[in-house]
């Protein structure tokens, strides 16, 4: 938690400085009753931060003696029927816009799999290592 927070507050004060330093204009005071309203609007996704947070750190989503259990299904019902940011006419281009994202970084994965397998099998660390001490004695 520690190296999150710290890498959170270092982003802060490097956006703060950016925005001094390039003259963005100041935002204006918002009243409490409105500010009341925005966070009631944005519980829901709060909670949802809190359903995959509290599924990661409890080992709950990647599934529990053979139960599968999805965030991504709760994120989908608040987005269709408590935010209604989007449309069913638009599910087919959704889907196909996240199994090529599923596919690119699978892919990925598959690539890095293999070259760590590759390197396993012909010992190519040790063998570098042994290169780089046959330069010099010195450690």
């Amino acid at each position: 938690m520690v190296p999150g927070l710290l890498l959170g507050f270092a982003l802060i004060i490097l956006c703060l400085v950016i925005a001094y330093r390039d003259g963005h204009p100041r935002g204006t005071a918002v009243p409490l009753r409105e500010a009341v309203k925005i966070s009631f609007d944005a519980l829901w996704g709060l909670i949802t931060l809190m359903i995959i947070l509290g599924g990661i750190l409890a080992r709950r989503v990647h599934g529990d003696r053979g139960r599968r259990r999805s965030p991504a299904l709760w994120a989908f019902l608040v987005t269709m029927f408590v935010y209604r940011d989007y449309r069913w006419r638009d599910l087919p281009l959704w889907c196909t816009r996240t199994m090529r994202t599923v596919a690119m970084v699978l892919t990925l994965i598959a690539c890095a799999s293999s070259v760590g397998y590759i390197m396993a099998v012909t010992q190519m660390p040790a063998k570098i290592t042994a290169f780089f001490l046959t330069i010099s004695d010195n450690k």
